[in-house]
């Protein structure tokens, strides 16, 4: 029996919530019935991440023996033109599967699909994205009658395909995201962590890892540490990720009477080490599809406080797992925050620490059993299968080409 040969795109190899997905997907992936490959697909005028992140995110896979390839389009190019070298690609490598995990790779990989008749062609949704113009909602409605699937990583993301992408619903498949386990209890020495961070012994430390961008919520963190502050004067606020916020981020803590509380550490590599090294984790998000760090600060069994938007009410319930301290909504208004309802949330878990313990035991529990790599895996390659067999490609027609292993680029 030969393995189906998969193709998953993203829009960069260094570590961000997709990357790392497509990682922990591949490095679970039964190998004996699916061989992968990863591409990194964006268009030419994109912003990229420096050469040597992608680099290490490339070595990543490689680690695993997954091939990789980039490949850049025409962003200027009529449709029909940027799609011919990716066309020309899948035909090439004849791939059964092509599966993305990134905007705007899933618009490009799914109708150079059709172009080169892939027979199953997925793309998936991350989140549940805020105010979409109508044109790009109807852009995306069209392109679901060309994809074989579109998979939701959460009920909220199914919920928003259906109602505001306008997915049929035969179309839509949930298959939850998940996390590998084992490398939560090979983590630093928490006081190791600490005083490499440059955080003391005696300090309590407030963590959020997500990328710096509008709507990750920061603003609304730095607001409500004044809150925090009067409470916990020691208290530090543990920043980690980069984008385009950063710069206004830092010059509002500078601002602040208490700039020494934020620490602002960028992307790293080891950031499960900060949250396991944390007393609290906090994601202030305004949308959400279904968080990677939740998920990892859940397992870790690090109290959390979350917005209560998209998923996040799917991993933590408030008051059992953990603390939900805004209005329940798909998605929220930046101005429609109050800051000192999420401080008040972190000042709570920070002063009751039984309380705190005994939310974060539950939410360990409760994320252990439902979001792991194994799982996510397993349902991908169940969904494959499925749709493999029902286009009439079964495993015994399934023949590995000799070059199928080599890098792709």
């Amino acid at each position: 029996m030969a393995p189906a040969r998969v193709l998953l795109a993203v829009s960069q190899f260094a570590s961000s919530g997709a990357s790392d997905l497509v990682l922990h997907l591949v490095g679970a992936l039964d190998r004996e019935r699916f061989a992968p490959s990863v591409l990194a697909l964006y268009a030419d005028d994109a912003p990229t991440s420096d050469h040597a992140a992608e680099a290490a995110g490339a070595e990543r896979f490689a680690r695993l023996g997954v091939p990789t390839g980039t490949l850049r389009l025409r962003a200027r190019a009529p449709l029909r033109q940027r799609l011919a070298p990716l066309v020309g690609f899948l035909r090439e490598r004849d791939f059964h599967v092509v599966h993305a995990h990134s905007r705007p790779a899933d618009l490009w990989l799914t109708l150079a699909g059709v172009a080169a008749r892939v027979p199953v062609r997925l793309y998936t949704r991350q989140a549940t994205y805020g105010a979409w113009p109508v044109s790009l909602r109807l852009r995306y409605a069209l392109l679901a009658r060309f994809a074989t699937r579109v998979v939701a990583v959460s009920d909220a993301v199914h919920a928003h395909l259906r109602s505001r992408e306008l997915v049929p619903q035969r179309r839509v498949e949930l298959v939850p995201d998940g996390i590998p386990l084992a490398p939560l209890e090979r983590t630093r020495p928490r006081g190791e962590m600490r005083a490499n961070l440059g955080v003391g012994a005696g300090a309590a430390l407030v963590t959020t890892v997500a990328s710096l961008t509008p709507r990750k919520g920061h603003r609304y963190l730095l607001s409500a540490a004044e809150t925090v502050l009067a409470r916990h004067p020691n208290a530090r606020f543990l920043f980690v990720g980069d984008g385009p916020e950063r710069a206004a981020l830092e010059a509002a803590a500078d601002a602040s009477r208490r700039r020494e509380a934020f620490l602002f550490a960028g992307q790293r590599a080891d950031y499960v080490d900060c949250i396991a090294a944390s007393d609290l984790f906090v994601l202030p998000s305004l949308w959400e599809g279904l968080n990677l760090s939740l998920l990892t600060a859940c397992a870790l069994g690090v109290p959390a406080v979350a917005s209560n938007v998209g998923s996040n009410p799917e991993i933590i319930t408030h008051g059992v797992s953990g603390l939900l301290p805004t209005p329940r909504a798909p998605a929220l208004a930046a101005e429609s925050l109050d800051p000192r309802a999420l401080g008040d949330a972190i000042t709570g878990l920070l002063t009751d620490r039984t309380r705190a313990h005994a939310l974060a035991k539950a939410a360990r529990r409760h994320v252990r059993e439902r979001y792991t790599a194994e799982l996510m895996a397993s349902r991908h390659a169940s969904l494959y299968t499925r749709l493999l067999r029902a286009r009439g490609v079964g495993s015994e027609r399934l023949g590995v080409r000799p070059d199928a292993t080599r890098e792709l680029q």
